[in-house]
């Protein structure tokens, strides 16, 4: 974060992604620089969409913190609230979506209800 603020000279850039000079990325730029990357690195794309998509790693990020956030026992209330603000999302709902996006997540979330449910009838 250091390295990130001496580049913009410690002024208030809101924008994730930034140029050499310290300037937000404009969209064309972004996914240009992605389309190459992506072509370097021979991604392919799954499900839907013919190639990923820069939003698609956003996806990626959001749904392997959660999976991490359920296997290391953490609140998952806790973890989503933080990756909500995170990725500035303005509703934490728009967060729990993933949390139903890929089947993994499901099935950890269901293990966890189960043990609460468990104890619960105990």
């Amino acid at each position: 974060m250091d390295a990130r603020r001496r580049r913009v000279n410690d002024r208030r850039i809101e924008t994730f992604l930034i140029s050499d000079r310290g300037t937000p990325l404009g969209d064309r730029m972004v996914h240009h620089t992605f389309a190459s990357l992506r072509a370097r690195l021979a991604w392919t794309g799954r499900g839907d969409y013919a190639l990923p998509r820069v939003h698609d790693l956003r996806h990626t990020y959001i749904c392997r913190a959660l999976v991490r956030s359920y296997q290391q026992q953490q609140g998952v209330d806790h973890v989503i609230d933080l990756l909500s603000t995170y990725v500035g999302h303005a509703r934490v709902s728009d967060t729990y979506w993933y949390v139903t996006a890929i089947p993994d997540l499901l099935a950890l979330a269901g293990q966890r209800f189960a043990l609460f449910a468990e104890r619960g009838a105990s």
